[in-house]
């Protein structure tokens, strides 16, 4: 779809951060207040350095009370498991049945290393080049299970008999139509259909978070890292893929041992042909780790990956690695030249530079209600902040000052941080994102229902299945 000057639509997202609260209810309100504006995903940051919930967790409590809107947690590379960090996020793919994106950040600061004791802080270059890495082996992970070669609908597997159904229809465990408020608030038809509403092994309508195992997606675990290295025995031993892992259990640290039966592998009460995983054995300068995933593939096959490319360290990461960039940029031209360095690079790397979508990330003040911009924050480009480029003003201004930049080719798209998260994230959707919309600018339906599908991005194919099965 193409907007009426010949580009292609506007991708927008929001973050929902900032609620001071620890409950999840007001980050799933606004997860469902930004997909009734019908944004492409919502970001909520996280950092071992400042006080806050698992932005993981919360988002994985979002997914079953949102339908299509993707869901994008920050998870930092610094001191987590690389082996930990792939499966949760695959598992929140499942749990969303595939809106799932990753936002890739480091923790740079001495006091971060110390609430784990294993390093001193690294530089910045080190962190990033260590992310690279990370990204790297997540992708091979999620690779490690081949799927079904008609369809690709999910891990190849000995399917169960079909469950015994009551007279409504349902399955045991199915939620109400209402979402899980009983009150179908923003129930406007975006849940039916899913091409994974088909009560996968992490179907998001079971009790719990979806997993057998005893793991919750963004657990901070604390072993498998020695003297500053992630090692290979990350909680679990033996030599098999799948030694020291219960059946059923979750990437949650069981020291136990044994390997895997030879004529396959049950996970979560499912048998798994041996044959279709893929052993997946890769070591850095800080860390290693021995697969294949203990989650199956994830339905985007590799969920989205978001990296903040601001600062030039972490720009070769996001040029290889990153499906959307989000750039910090005070003018159109600034952000202009930030994509075009990006989409370069991403060539250099053998990507299609189509296939990478770069978001001015803003943040926005819109106190001022229908008052114009501020001198300096409408159509002069944002004012400098602490926080990065900052527009005040009102939702009217907002919408031209995007309309411009996107019609100019600078971006790709906007990611929009909201000063005070409920007042301006409803004066986004309701005002901003409603002139988009009537403009022909920006969609007024979810064509697709994956995260991908939003961000016009392929479904990766997987690298062992095109090399024949060789791992």
């Amino acid at each position: 779809m193409t907007a009426p000057h010949g580009r292609p639509l506007l991708h927008l997202a929001a973050d929902i951060g900032g609620q001071q609260a620890y409950d999840a209810g007001p980050h799933v309100e606004a997860a469902r207040l930004a997909e009734s504006g019908r944004l492409d995903f919502v970001t909520l940051d996280d950092s071992f350095a400042r006080p806050g919930p698992d932005a993981l967790t919360v988002l994985s409590r979002a997914a079953p009370a949102t339908h299509r809107i993707g869901l994008v947690p920050t998870v930092t590379t610094t001191h987590t498991e690389p082996f930990q960090v792939q499966a949760a996020v695959a598992t929140l793919d499942w749990l969303s049945r595939g809106r799932a994106g990753w936002r890739i950040e480091v923790s740079p600061t001495e006091g971060e290393a110390r609430l784990f004791g294993r390093r001193h802080a690294a530089t910045a270059e080190e962190l990033w080049q260590e992310a690279a890495e990370v990204a790297e082996a997540a992708e091979r992970l999620w690779d490690s299970w081949e799927e079904e070669s008609a369809g690709g609908r999910g891990p190849v597997e000995a399917r169960r008999p079909a469950e015994r159904r009551p007279a409504d229809g349902r399955r045991p465990g199915d939620r109400p139509s209402g979402g899980p408020y009983g009150d179908g608030l923003y129930d406007d038809g975006l849940s039916g259909g899913g091409p994974y509403d088909d009560g996968g092994p992490y179907d998001a309508g079971s009790a719990g978070d979806g997993r057998s195992g005893d793991g919750r997606p963004g657990d901070r675990l604390s072993g498998g890292r020695s003297g500053g290295d992630r090692s290979a025995g990350d909680g679990r031993s033996g030599d098999g893929p799948y030694d020291g892992r219960s059946a059923g259990g979750g990437p949650s640290g069981d020291r136990l041992s044994g390997g895997r039966p030879s004529g396959g592998h049950s996970v979560g009460g499912r048998v798994v042909g041996g044959e279709r995983l893929h052993q997946v054995d890769f070591t850095s300068g800080t860390f290693s780790v021995r697969g294949p995933s203990a989650v199956p593939r994830p339905p985007q096959g590799h969920p989205v990956r978001v990296v903040d490319a601001t600062e030039g360290h972490a720009r070769a990461t996001a040029a290889r690695y990153a499906d959307v960039v989000l750039v910090r940029a005070a003018s159109p031209a600034q952000a202009a030249a930030l994509r075009d360095q990006l989409r370069t690079a991403a060539a250099g790397f053998g990507r299609d530079p189509d296939t990478l979508r770069v978001l001015a990330s803003l943040v926005v003040d819109l106190g001022d209600g229908e008052y114009a911009a501020e001198r300096g924050h409408g159509g002069g480009g944002p004012r400098p902040s602490d926080r990065g480029p900052l527009y005040r003003g009102g939702p009217v201004d907002l919408a031209e000052l995007i309309a411009a930049w996107h019609r100019a080719g600078a971006v790709d798209g906007f990611h929009l941080v909201p000063t005070a998260p409920h007042r301006d994230l409803e004066r986004l959707v309701n005002g901003t994102v409603a002139l988009l919309q009537h403009r022909g600018l920006f969609r007024t339906f979810y064509p697709g229902s994956t995260l991908r599908e939003h961000l016009g991005l392929p479904r990766p194919a997987n690298r062992y299945a095109q090399a024949g099965g060789a791992a």
